[in-house]
């Protein structure tokens, strides 16, 4: 290629470029910059997470003793009030132990009144004796082994007595033993769960094993909302603290409560090892204000407490939010971060920094840095990110 010709091309490639870049600027469509003013108004920080619906009064019924299962009169949902007999466990060996125990008792007071017959023989003997020895009759000697026999046999008459008190004592255990083959409900409420079946052995508990779960009665007007709160954020949670519940069975209300408990433990409490590294939470129960018909335990939930509000804030949307970090410091969680919008001044975006303050879901509050019906960038995301300190803003959305 000689040289008139390489200078042809390159002053074709000078004017082709610039003629390509107006080309493309027209074809592609002009992205128009989401403005809006920043207003003022109320706004509420919570703290969100989910949570689950619970009994605050329940009774979960396990046997005393062993025992078949011999009748169950209730149905799981079935309203039951408190001392109402639910379930029936065989009763033959309970009965024929107390039988037994009472002609125990019945012998030992027999036994008792022959002893006791004998002892006032003894002692009216003694007491002739005795007479006689007074009278000079008898010799000391003579009337020492009458009265031995006499305090001998009043001994025995008061064990033969104590004997009737500790067969009636059986007799009280038996009739305890035969009493909890009766299942009754402590509770007014309704039957939640029935774990067992007609013919089952029901087994009661020992140290070292678990015994058998009946039933579950539970008060339904009770129910309250337990969460795990994660042991960095239990800081956040105080009792008495507002709480807005909302459920998918019942999506168009919100219920409110407040928390009364606080759990002073982790859930990790006593673990070792690997899985004492893992995430510990706490649980936190929250009181409704009221209750629904529909709520039933472990029904889910969303929850938002509470934790300041403020009434006349300057309030800017979410979107508009950005966030810049200091890429000098090695660790993310050691890095300071501040956060920026793009306010429009003169058709121009200018990059301002904040000081914030509460927020909720769709809004923050801005304590320095705006203030209301300053002009500010909201969308679309894709502009935000690829906007420059002093870049026009010529195509403006004002919403």
């Amino acid at each position: 290629m000689n040289k008139k010709k390489l200078i042809t091309l390159i002053a074709i490639t000078c004017i082709s470029i610039p003629v390509a870049i107006v080309y493309y600027k027209r074809t592609q469509p002009e992205v128009m910059a989401e403005v809006e003013k920043v207003g003022t108004g109320a706004i509420q920080s919570a703290f969100f997470t989910s949570g689950m619906m619970t009994y605050k009064t329940q009774a979960k019924l396990s046997p005393e003793i062993i025992a078949k299962v011999s009748q169950i009169y209730v149905n799981e949902g079935q309203p039951v009030k408190t001392g109402q007999l639910l379930i029936k466990l065989d009763d033959s060996a309970a009965k024929a132990e107390l039988n037994q125990a009472q002609v125990q008792v019945a012998q030992a007071t027999i036994e008792w009144q022959r002893i006791k017959t004998e002892a006032a023989m003894r002692q009216r003997e003694a007491e002739r004796q005795k007479l006689l020895m007074d009278a000079g009759l008898v010799r000391a000697e003579a009337y020492e082994p009458y009265r031995q026999a006499a305090q001998a046999a009043s001994l025995q008459a008061d064990y033969a007595e104590k004997s009737i008190l500790q067969a009636k004592s059986v007799v009280a255990l038996r009739q305890k033993t035969l009493e909890r083959t009766e299942i009754r409900s402590p509770i007014d409420g309704l039957v939640i769960s029935s774990q067992i079946k007609v013919g089952e052995t029901a087994v009661a508990s020992s140290i070292s094993m678990a015994g058998s779960s009946l039933m579950t009665v539970a008060d339904p007007n009770s129910i309250i909302v337990e969460t795990q709160i994660a042991e960095f954020d239990i800081g956040r949670i105080r009792l008495n603290q507002t709480a807005n519940i909302t459920t998918r069975a019942i999506p168009n209300e919100v219920f409110t409560g407040k928390v009364y408990n606080i759990a002073r433990t982790t859930s990790g409490e006593g673990k070792t090892g690997a899985d004492a590294k893992s995430l510990k939470t706490v649980a936190v129960q929250i009181m409704l204000d009221r209750t629904h018909p529909d709520f039933i335990s472990g029904m889910s939930c969303d929850v938002a407490l509470t934790e300041a509000a403020q009434r006349n804030a300057v309030l800017i949307p979410l979107t508009a939010l950005r966030v810049e970090s200091d890429n000098s410091v090695v660790k993310f969680d050691q890095q300071k971060r501040r956060y920026y919008v793009w306010q429009v001044k003169n058709a121009q975006a200018v990059k301002v920094l904040l000081e914030l303050g509460y927020a909720d879901e769709f809004k923050q509050e801005v304590r320095k840095g705006l203030k209301a019906g300053d002009e500010i960038i909201t969308g679309p995301a894709a502009y935000l990110e690829t906007l420059k300190d002093g870049a026009s803003v010529t195509k403006v959305r004002k919403q």
